[in-house]
């Protein structure tokens, strides 16, 4: 075990993203605070993108950390969702809601109550979809459309696009126009 041979604690690069070992490169602090600074200016899109490798999902989990209580988060690992219901299924499961087979309108309608009830007791609701360039034009679509829900002043949901830069070819789609318009922050790792 090269660990025991340079007197390492533990493995320096495990496989699973650990924000104790989180180095504040300037380019990723650059990016995490571009990313926080969207949040708390309530933009509904921020846009993360790198290459494989580059710290995505490690600095999305700061991200969350960094935001801390004031907010409910869902974490979606896997954005290989066939449709708008099982999407909807998952964003519902990560913030321990009932996600059954409901129909898709039905599951729109429990999230947007959740969502609804979140901004209500001053509670921002941040989404974020790793490995966001696997979503169809469709499914982002979706995310738009729910960030569309205002209580007052206030976006109900926000979301977290982490990507690698093949997105981009995703968001020029004619029918992403106004996706393209909202996502507020754009920050990439190099």
């Amino acid at each position: 075990m090269p660990e025991h041979r340079f007197g390492f604690k533990r493995r320096p690069f495990p496989s699973t993203p650990d924000t104790s070992l989180y180095y504040p490169s300037s380019v990723h602090e650059s990016a995490l605070n571009s990313l926080s600074r969207g949040i708390e200016d309530g933009d509904s899109f921020v846009l993360l993108t790198g290459d494989a490798g580059t710290g995505k999902t490690l600095l999305a989990q700061a991200l969350l950390e960094r935001l801390g209580d004031r907010t409910a988060n869902a974490f979606l690992t896997n954005s290989h969702s066939p449709d708008r219901s099982s999407l909807l299924q998952a964003i519902l499961y990560d913030l321990g809601l009932p996600h059954d087979e409901a129909r898709e309108q039905t599951l729109r309608l429990r999230l947007t109550d959740q969502l609804l009830k979140n901004c209500a007791a001053g509670r921002r609701t941040v989404v974020v979809v790793d490995e966001a360039h696997h979503l169809t034009a469709d499914l982002l679509e979706e995310l738009r459309l729910l960030a569309n829900l205002e209580a007052g002043s206030d976006k109900a949901v926000q979301f977290v696009l982490c990507a690698q830069p093949a997105i981009a070819r995703t968001l020029k789609q004619p029918e992403l126009i106004a996706l393209q318009q909202r996502i507020a922050v754009r920050a990439a790792l190099t």
